[in-house]
């Protein structure tokens, strides 16, 4: 595995799989590497002749500094498991990918507001602007984004779709715990003990708005059902809505048939902001 730590020795690494055209496959992180992060990058590995996987803790998609400073940081860890999964390059940058006299920023102006955009006001602009700049680093042909973070994977395809990055954006299906149905993120490292079984009620609470969305069919009262299961459970609820794949627009009445929708959740437990999602299409049947 080669190491890269700026854009012209990422160039340079990158150089024989362009010379012979080989289908570039890219998994951006922040680190800190979960069993989630470890999918994304097989998946990767499967399904492109050359892999890239950049590690890049980005400081403008915090909502605040003490929020990026304890961020799980674990570098040489991560790199060995990049090593052990036969990752062809690992993209390292520096803080200089953002100079002293940065202006400009990627913002989506409607659906980077709702939500977690709401919750944490500019962090998609974060999101967006640093893919953007890693896009432009790597070139890669295909990139690999986890779907728990749902709202973050929409907004990066609409983003693909407006501007001229020739990439195909592949959602990998969220990774969890086998026990307890916990989505896998870095944020779970600052879980105690009681705070993960506390955590994996979100799970819970959404399974069972699954089971019972047939009958109780419109998206406001299966979102609610959501909602008083988790603070049952003592749990703090951010919010619990649906929303239609297609546009990303929030529903609230009937749902209709054969139609993906997602239920988007988030909660706090222990101090930390988790989010998780399931996808919903109701049948003829149901």
């Amino acid at each position: 595995m080669k190491l890269a730590r700026d854009p012209q020795s990422l160039a340079h690494a990158l150089a024989p799989a362009r010379r012979r055209g080989a289908p570039i496959g890219f998994v951006p992180t922040m680190g800190a590497l979960h069993e989630g992060h470890q999918a994304l990058v097989q998946e990767c590995r499967n399904a492109s002749d050359f892999s890239v996987v950049s590690i890049f803790v980005n400081p403008i998609q915090f909502e605040t500094s003490d929020a990026f400073r304890k961020y799980p940081r674990n570098p040489k860890r991560d790199l060995s498991v990049l090593r052990s999964m036969n990752v062809d390059v690992a993209y390292c940058p520096g803080a200089d990918v953002y100079p002293a006299d940065t202006l400009v920023r990627v913002t989506e102006t409607t659906v980077s507001r709702l939500f977690e955009g709401a919750v944490r006001p500019g962090h998609f602009d974060g999101v967006l602007t640093i893919v953007a700049k890693l896009f432009m680093h790597v070139r890669p042909s295909m990139a690999f984004f986890g779907e728990k973070d749902f709202q973050q994977i929409w907004l990066i395809r609409r983003m693909v779709s407006e501007f001229p990055f020739d990439v195909r954006i592949i959602g990998v299906p969220t990774v969890r715990d086998h026990r307890t149905g916990l989505a896998c993120s870095s944020r779970n490292a600052f879980l105690s003990g009681s705070g993960r079984r506390k955590a994996a009620s979100l799970n819970r609470a959404m399974s069972d708005a699954l089971d019972r969305a047939p009958k109780l069919r419109t998206a406001d009262a299966i979102a609610l059902s959501v909602v008083r299961k988790l603070r049952a459970d003592g749990v703090r609820v951010r919010y619990a809505v649906i929303v239609r794949e297609g546009d990303f627009a929030r529903v609230r009445d009937r749902l209709a048939l054969n139609t993906p929708y997602r239920i988007l959740a988030a909660v706090t437990v222990d101090g930390v902001h988790l989010i998780d999602n399931f996808p919903l299409i109701l049948s003829p049947s149901a």
